[in-house]
């Protein structure tokens, strides 16, 4: 037992070796923050709270099914799956749940989830690419705790919907307007 405290805290002091912004090799506390830290995250998983909120049923289902996808896509990439062009695909994901959210149309139910699973499944792609230079314990440890900060960024958006004064000045136009933004910049970007 003392020896995994002391591995623990041990990596926390390790080196930076990643090559993204945002993550330290191992930084708990830094892949916990990483989602509060990039627009991008920040956005998408501040949103997928908003359209939660407004889910009629089984909000605590989807979000774990989100969480899935998140780390379908972040072990994916720690095994070397590819894709091109993902952060394009990332951008293109906030332009898309950017229009959905501004217009304030929710398509079904299935629909709406398997937008925001492909977008979650995206960003943990991309992470789980940067986490193969790690042994898998550190990349394991780095997953789950970027998970639980992405958690932690869909619940306080969820209470942000059902916020009234959110509700008086339209928050979620608003999110959903910086979304288009960051999104098409993104894309232009790239």
């Amino acid at each position: 037992m003392k020896k995994n405290l002391i591995g623990l805290g041990l990596l926390g002091f390790a080196a930076d070796t990643m090559a993204h912004t945002g993550h330290s090799a191992g930084a708990l506390l830094t892949a916990f923050a990483h989602p509060m830290t990039g627009l991008d995250h920040l956005t998408v998983f501040l949103a997928i709270g908003f359209f939660l909120a407004q889910s009629a049923q089984h909000r605590t289902s989807q979000l774990l099914g989100l969480m899935l996808f998140l780390s379908i896509g972040m072990f994916s990439g720690r095994l070397g799956v590819y894709a091109p062009m993902v952060e394009t695909a990332i951008a293109c994901s906030l332009i898309v749940l950017g229009v959905l959210g501004f217009k304030r149309w929710l398509p079904n139910q299935t629909a709406l989830f398997t937008l925001l699973g492909g977008s979650v499944a995206l960003h943990g792609l991309a992470h789980g690419v940067l986490l193969q230079s790690m042994p898998l314990s550190q990349s394991l440890a780095m997953s789950v705790m970027m998970m639980l900060g992405a958690v932690v960024i869909t619940l306080f958006g969820f209470a942000l919907a059902n916020n009234r004064l959110v509700k008086r000045f339209a928050l979620q136009q608003w999110l959903a307007a910086g979304m288009l933004l960051l999104g098409g910049s993104l894309v232009l970007s790239s």
